[in-house]
């Protein structure tokens, strides 16, 4: 088909962008025949990768059709207020499918399994590098008016206990009695920056009002030492977590659905978006190549840590 001259001659509605019409060249990867490969992985490798040369990258949103009838929304996340991030040979991305088990076990034993994948990323991260890491996890503050994000920073006092009760080889009545604190100490957390009681935004909205003052030279305050300590940057503050992850949704009856991702915020950390399953938890893990990270181990290590906290609550319910 001459899809460029049904696109030039046919009857598209007009569309307008603040009194502006768009260009049809926004419209130029609407037809596509990017080849569908057999597994996931390599599909999320060639859409955001091999055959991403055949997208104009500096357009703000690309809607790719293939031969099978998928669909690929390709955006840049900064148009839409977030983070702008070229994505070069340096970087890789991997999946990973956990079917141990999902939400419908979770919510029988009355727990809420985003919770349980926080801490098993934790733990992966531990068991792969031998020390805990800073974790940044989205909180929605969709209840207040304009709000959107909020940070909930997951490595809690708790969280270490019990990470150091898995290593230890502690007890298990000892481990599931940490894990609880733990998933306790997070949702806590979690409910606080939905409440609007986190730091990060208040923090980061002192520090822009304190540039601006600066800028226009009406008020000369020095950085205030929280922002220079060293414990800011190692707590993951100025965008150092090294574990920069995001609950993306659920899963209905285990569809494998749309692949999300995001990339690791430092050369030695990872990035990992995942949705959750009835019976299953599906993760894309990214990180960069040539650093201290370990894709692969990390992306075991989840599997690992999902079945051992899956030992826990279950053995709880026996009791």
């Amino acid at each position: 088909m001459r899809f460029w001259e049904k696109i030039r001659n046919g009857t598209l509605p007009i569309t307008r962008s603040r009194g502006r019409f768009w260009d049809m060249h926004q419209y130029y990867c609407l037809f596509n025949a990017t080849r569908v490969p057999e597994f996931p992985i390599d599909r999320i490798y060639r859409y955001f990768k091999t055959e991403a040369r055949m997208q104009w990258a500096d357009k703000s949103w690309n809607i790719i059709v293939c031969k099978d009838g998928q669909v690929l929304l390709q955006g840049d996340v900064g148009f839409f207020s977030c983070f702008l991030i070229f994505i070069k040979q340096s970087f890789r991305v991997n999946l990973v499918r956990f079917e141990g088990y999902g939400n419908d076990l979770a919510r029988k034993l009355n727990l809420y399994m985003d919770t349980v994948v926080q801490i098993a990323l934790q733990l992966a991260f531990l068991r792969t590098h031998g020390s805990f890491a800073p974790i940044y996890e989205t909180a929605s503050t969709r209840k207040f008016y304009h709000g959107r994000t909020e940070t909930v920073r997951g490595c809690t006092h708790e969280m270490v206990a019990f990470g150091q009760a898995i290593i230890d080889g502690q007890s298990k009545e000892e481990q599931q009695q940490l894990f609880f604190a733990a998933y306790e100490a997070h949702n806590k957390l979690m409910d606080d920056c939905m409440d609007g009681r986190g730091i990060d935004r208040h923090l980061y909205g002192l520090r822009k009002t304190l540039e601006n003052f600066r800028i226009r030279g009406s008020l000369n305050i020095e950085t205030p030492e929280i922002f220079t300590d060293e414990a800011w940057k190692v707590s993951g503050g100025d965008g150092n977590y090294l574990l920069s992850t995001s609950f993306s949704g659920y899963m209905a009856d285990d569809e494998v659905g749309f692949y999300g991702f995001v990339t690791a915020m430092r050369p030695d950390g990872y990035g990992t978006f995942y949705r959750i399953g009835r019976n299953s938890v599906q993760l894309v893990i990214t990180d960069w190549c040539q650093s201290k990270s370990n894709l692969s181990a990390y992306g075991e290590n989840i599997k690992w840590s999902l079945t051992k906290l899956g030992s826990l609550f279950t053995y709880r319910a026996k009791l």
